[in-house]
């Protein structure tokens, strides 16, 4: 591409003959959509149908089952009640069929994953390992103490993620029209 200025002085005129190859259409097959259950969190389920819809790609739902620690004076230890695990698991399932129902129409192919660890290296471990195209996850935008204690995932996730990231805020300007239709749903989608 070449610039040059006009005549007389002060308009600039692009000259898009000159430019390199035009790109490369995008393409998505695979679109990763971390899930907490939260309003915020459905936000960016409704920013992922679209784009699903327009490339004709799948969704994979990730909901990760959260470590806790416990901390002593001398060591850290993870929590490992199994019974507890699989109370959440099987919350998160049923939460994660209700969200799929809720939100995504039946010309969007689905797919879901619960795990159980650390948030951000969940979502960017699956990420590359589901070679997944892109990334849309949702932010609360906690500032101050409440981000220095809890932290951000999707922070961490964009730092590390193999791949683009489209964060959706809580509060913004949105760009997507929101349409939510019931979904009839097998128990073979999850």
């Amino acid at each position: 591409m070449k610039l040059k200025l006009s005549r007389p002085f002060g308009n600039v005129v692009v000259d898009v003959k000159a430019s390199a190859a035009p790109a490369a259409p995008v393409q998505l097959k695979k679109i990763l959509v971390p899930v907490d259950f939260s309003t915020c969190s459905k936000k960016a389920v409704q920013y992922a149908v679209p784009f699903a819809r327009q490339f004709k790609a799948g969704i994979l739902f990730l909901y990760v089952v959260p470590l806790h620690f416990h901390y002593s004076d001398d060591e850290i230890e993870v929590d490992s009640d199994a019974l507890s695990s699989m109370r959440q698991e099987t919350d998160a399932s049923r939460k994660l069929t209700d969200l799929i129902r809720e939100l995504v129409p039946d010309d969007v192919a689905v797919d879901a994953e619960i795990r159980h660890g650390v948030e951000a290296a969940e979502i960017v471990d699956l990420a590359r390992k589901a070679d997944t195209d892109v990334i849309i996850l949702s932010t609360h935008g906690r500032t101050g103490r409440a981000h220095s204690l809890v932290g951000s995932v999707a922070e961490d996730v964009v730092r590390l993620a193999p791949c683009p990231v489209l964060v959706v805020r809580e509060r913004q300007h949105e760009f997507v029209q929101v349409q939510t239709m019931p979904k009839a749903i097998t128990a073979t989608t999850l």
